[in-house]
């Protein structure tokens, strides 16, 4: 099949509290001192003029119309463009996905640790099926490839999954490792020397330790053939943290280990993808610092040009139609063919709201300070964020996958007009088109149910969730966040208030409490002074507190 050419624009996704921008149109790759000119696109510039968001829709009346003038029943018609779609989607054809395909390939060989983010249904996996063939074929590239999709098994522990790919990928894998064994043991021989222990039990958890073993396979790959190591993680949240709180511990560990390949050590690439638009939030929830990704790439839709050829030349779609699906779906090719689907079997019914859920997005439209950016999303596709660590509303915007936060460092190209003219370093973009006007929807009923609605944010209150010990300082949230209403005068009322909101989870006296707060680098930092007053919170910017040990409910 023919290709489309297209120029590559980005849908931005959330958050990367330091460095990072996801949730919607774009892609990016950012690297200290030195970028990529990749380009990026959010919401609002290609998307002329507001569609409606209240029914009565227009698609119907377009396909009427388009299969009267093809001489067709519109039942017919709708169906014959539903399966032209449906075959594209199926031939694993890419729309001209160039740059995209390059920012992955540059990420295998870059000795780097890298996050690739997207909404889901973007295509990630047949781009990095493409990028992975592409690069294990390039000649003389010295590029061992581990690549693993944890959809396979998302309950597999991720480096029993990395030794079965291993494994499955190379045949000849346990010939190659009675090979490397000298090597390995010598490595090991060498690691624990420089640990202080002398436990037994220490010694044989080190001895059994896959990390061990992988480094060394790893750096045996690179001296004895030459060869270079990419580890490329698909949907790496199932992994890390993974699905149990359970399995932060090993997550802290195992994402120390990578960042020591890569960063301190520079001996592998690191390559996670994830469709958790909030996913570096959860990577910094388990101690990382989130200045230890040296890159990001960021999926990114189809724009107009190429996404209107597509569905009026391959789906054989009407100009007016076509315009009508762009308007609301935007470049998202998996959202316009589940909504030919829909239009087939709900004809004058359909709505194109019902395409996506986005169950945060009643809370955030009920934020006072989170309305705000969403108002200002609908009006110019962007809201400026001066200070991403500080702007708890932002956060829960991007925590909610309603929006994502792109730095002002990124090289990018068709951005909303504007979107960098104040002094922010960092920009609040929707997560998608569709997601654009569902916002818009969901503030039109807000507002049309006045101040007094129940879906109004209470007056003032403060947000808590109870924290647990992960070692060497550091914690990690042990349950949900709860409000406190209305809000203390200080730290140590707030506390009191604690007891007296929950008394089955705070068992002790309410001076045993430590409470803590976020630091600006994601540390949990205690609280000293009872007389503080209290901060501005939201569910997802929230304060932590620990109970003593001993305590009924301490973690």
């Amino acid at each position: 099949m023919t290709r489309l050419h297209r120029k590559p624009w980005l849908l931005a996704l959330p958050i990367l509290a330091v460095y990072l921008a996801s949730g919607a149109c774009f892609i990016q790759s950012l690297k200290h001192g030195k970028y990529s000119s990749i380009r990026l696109r959010c919401t609002g510039e290609e998307v002329q003029g507001r569609p409606t968001i209240s029914p009565p829709y227009q698609f119907y009346r377009l396909a009427c119309e388009a299969a009267k003038e093809a001489g067709l029943e519109v039942e017919q018609y709708i169906c014959n463009v539903g399966e032209a779609a449906d075959k594209f989607t199926k031939s694993n054809e890419v729309v001209d996905r160039d740059a995209f395909v390059a920012a992955i390939k540059d990420a295998m060989f870059s000795q780097a640790f890298t996050l690739v983010l997207g909404g889901k249904n973007l295509g990630k996996t047949l781009v990095l099926k493409g990028a992975t063939c592409a690069a294990e074929n390039e000649v003389q590239a010295n590029l061992t490839i581990i690549d693993i999709d944890m959809r396979e098994d998302p309950n597999k522990p991720l480096f029993s999954a990395i030794f079965d790919r291993i494994d499955k990928k190379t045949p000849s894998f346990r010939k190659l490792l009675k090979k490397f064994a000298p090597k390995l043991a010598s490595d090991f021989i060498q690691f624990l020397s420089r640990r202080k222990t002398t436990k037994t039990s220490d010694l044989v958890e080190q001895l059994l330790s896959p990390k061990v073993t992988l480094r060394g396979i790893i750096s045996t790959l690179l001296e004895k053939q030459g060869n270079r190591t990419c580890l490329m993680v698909d949907e790496a949240n199932l992994a890390l943290p993974g699905l149990l709180d359970s399995d932060r511990a090993e997550a802290t560990r195992a994402l120390q280990f990578l960042v020591m390949l890569t960063k301190q050590e520079q001996l592998a690439s690191v390559v996670l993808i994830s469709s958790e638009l909030a996913y570096p939030y959860r990577l910094q929830a388990c101690g990382m610092n989130l200045q230890d990704v040296q890159k990001i790439v960021i999926a990114n839709e189809v724009p107009k040009g190429e996404m209107l050829s597509l569905m009026v030349k391959r789906w054989n779609m009407s100009e007016d139609l076509a315009e009508q699906f762009f308007a609301y779906c935007g470049g998202n090719i998996d959202l316009c063919c589940r909504g030919v689907k829909n239009l087939h079997e709900l004809e004058e019914d359909f709505d194109p709201f019902a395409l996506i859920d986005c169950p945060g997005l009643p809370s955030c439209a009920a934020d006072p300070d989170a309305k705000k950016h969403l108002r200002n999303l609908v009006k110019q596709g962007w809201s400026p964020v001066y200070d991403v660590e500080m702007d708890g509303a932002a956060k829960l915007i991007a925590g909610k996958n309603v929006g994502g936060i792109i730095p002002r460092r990124a090289i990018a190209f068709d951005r909303p007009k504007g979107i960098w003219d104040g002094k922010h370093e960092y920009a609040l973009v929707p997560s998608g088109t569709l997601m654009r006007w569902k916002i818009a929807k969901e503030l039109e009923r807000v507002d049309s149910m006045g101040a007094g609605s129940a879906t109004s944010q209470p007056s003032a209150v403060v947000w808590v969730c109870q924290l647990r010990s992960i070692g060497s300082g550091g914690f990690q949230p042990a349950g949900d966040a709860f409000p406190i209403d209305p809000v203390p005068q200080n730290i140590a009322y707030l506390k009191k208030a604690m007891k007296q909101e929950n008394p089955n989870t705070v068992s002790c006296d309410a001076y045993q409490i430590d409470i803590y707060r976020r630091a600006q680098d994601g540390r949990w930092v205690k609280e000293t002074r009872m007389s503080a007053s209290l901060r501005k919170t939201n569910e997802a910017d929230c304060y932590g507190f620990m109970l003593p040990a001993g305590a009924a409910g301490a973690t």
